[in-house]
């Protein structure tokens, strides 16, 4: 991006007044740690912006995150209260990038597993999959702004490819995570990604394997050994909020 691109950027940026404002409440919440109203300033920043404006896409990344790692209270998180609708509002939207619509269904699936709805989050994992598998080139190769760590935080260009791509890992990984169990050679591992998420040793089964609480795993390769369809249908096997190896309830 060169300096005559990043000029039109930033009075883009500026332009929406509406929007901005929201930006900018959202970053004092977090300072704050007053993370609902940060999810909140951020969803609405989202819903009025137009689509052309160039954080879109950051707000809805920033409220994900937030709800991803758990700095919004679980308790904020019910299944018809405002966040889940807004979520279940993008993902749903033809007419949403399918970056949205993708990061939007994984999240979603997210939390219906932290809500201890198995059968709903295999959804919608495989749903953000689909997503992905289904985008055209050029909806691949259309860029969306993210802060960049290398350029002091600063908005700069990243094509959807690479972000859809790492969230399709997610969703992948997650899936995996959700038909493993005792006896299945393709479940006998947490994917590497995982390695970060938080892991419970499960008092009945102690010996046996580990009990996931959180799948917000980082990015990472692949499930091996089964498609993402075989998955799927074997993760509709496992419901409830239990250990995945000896289904002892935590």
């Amino acid at each position: 991006m060169n300096d005559a691109e990043a000029k039109r950027m930033e009075q883009k940026l500026f332009g929406e007044k509406g929007p901005f404002k929201a930006l900018e409440r959202s970053m004092a919440c977090y300072a704050q740690r007053d993370y609902i109203g940060c999810a909140t300033n951020y969803m609405t920043a989202y819903q009025t912006s137009s689509d052309g404006w160039p954080a879109k896409y950051n707000c809805l990344k920033g409220f994900n995150s937030l709800l991803n790692q758990e700095e919004v209270p679980q308790s904020s998180i019910q299944p018809d209260g405002k966040f889940m609708t807004f979520l279940r509002g993008i993902k749903k939207n033809t007419k949403a990038p399918p970056l949205h619509r993708c990061d939007a269904a994984f999240t979603y699936g997210l939390m219906k597993w932290l809500l201890g709805d198995r059968e709903s989050a295999a959804r919608n994992y495989n749903f953000a999959l689909d997503i992905h598998a289904a985008a055209t080139p050029a909806e691949r190769e259309a860029t969306v702004m993210l802060p960049s760590a290398q350029r002091g935080g600063v908005l700069w260009p990243v094509a959807s490819s690479e972000v859809m791509g790492a969230i399709a890992r997610l969703a992948n990984d997650n899936l995996a995570v959700l038909q493993r169990r005792a006896g299945d050679p393709r479940g006998g591992r947490l994917p590497a990604s995982s390695a970060r998420a938080p892991v419970l040793d499960c008092d009945a089964g102690r010996g046996k394997g580990p009990m996931m609480r959180q799948m917000f795993v980082g990015v990472g390769p692949e499930g091996e050994g089964a498609s993402p369809e075989e998955i799927y249908n074997e993760s509709l096997a496992l419901k409830g909020d239990a250990c995945d190896t000896c289904g002892a309830k935590g």
